[in-house]
């Protein structure tokens, strides 16, 4: 079916921006999960 190819870039697409915000996100800021274990001193 057709439906399966769309939902599959669908989540290509998805994914990609995912990885873009978190790139971008990491590039300004320290993440919150770092921050985390930072102030935990592990």
């Amino acid at each position: 079916m057709n439906n399966q190819k769309i939902f599959r870039w669908v989540i290509i697409l998805f994914t990609l921006l995912m990885i873009a915000l978190a790139i971008d996100m990491a590039s300004n800021t320290t993440a919150p999960w770092n921050k985390k274990k930072v102030s935990r001193g592990q």
